[in-house]
């Protein structure tokens, strides 16, 4: 069965498992939501964890975002997961090197210049060395809708139905308590996210390979 929306998603779910009554249609939302949750925020902080995943970075949810800095600082994008390129808008060659929030201020203590050269995030905000007032273009994941009856597709899902099959399967077989098989549509998951963050980092690295900067080092 091809996932295409929420409603044939739910039916292969409760295919795969055998289970039509109402209490498990019922519960098919938490599951889903879970899932979600697992695609776009990871589980786990350590991949030796038996319930780990990592987050899945894909072209699918890939967004060119505008950020407005006032004195080096502006506001994430709604549903905002993770930066993949940041550049002063119109300067593409001049991407903005990340340095860690523990690493930000004194590291960057001494920076002059007009133009941001490095960016960190805390607090909800971009925040760059050197201070700048401008504009900055920001090639960013971005969370899509939440799945459910009323929004019944997205980008991910469009692009990705098996991934959500298996996390959805994990989900209710580990509600219904039946571990084994759960953990098999685990490993499963597992595998086709590995694949979708093995296809988007070759990309990245391919475009990176197009275009090299060599930053000064921090004094």
């Amino acid at each position: 069965m091809a996932i295409a929306d929420y409603d044939t998603l739910k039916a292969a779910v409760q295919n795969y498992t055998a289970r039509s009554d109402t209490k498990f249609g019922n519960t098919f939302p938490t599951f889903l939501s879970l899932c979600e949750s697992r695609i776009f925020d990871g589980a786990g902080s350590d991949r030796v964890e038996p319930l780990y995943s990592a987050p899945v970075r894909a072209a699918a949810i890939e967004s060119l975002q505008a950020i407005t800095l006032v004195a080096g600082a502006g506001p994430l994008p709604a549903n905002f997961l993770d930066v993949r390129r940041l550049n002063r808008a119109g300067a593409q060659g001049e991407g903005l090197s990340f340095l860690p929030p523990q690493r930000f201020n004194f590291d960057t203590r001494f920076i002059g210049g007009t133009f941001p050269k490095y960016y960190t995030i805390e607090a909800g905000q971009i925040q760059t060395a050197p201070l700048y007032d401008g504009a900055l273009d920001a090639l960013c994941y971005i969370r899509p809708a939440a799945l459910s009856v009323s929004n019944q597709t997205n980008a991910m899902l469009t692009a990705y139905g098996e991934l959500y099959l298996m996390g959805c399967l994990f989900e209710a077989y580990a509600w219904m308590q039946e571990q084994d098989t759960a953990m098999g549509f685990l490993a499963k998951y597992n595998s086709i996210a590995g694949g979708i963050n093995r296809t988007s980092q070759r990309t990245r690295d391919a475009s990176t390979k197009l275009r090299v900067r060599v930053r000064s080092p921090i004094p």
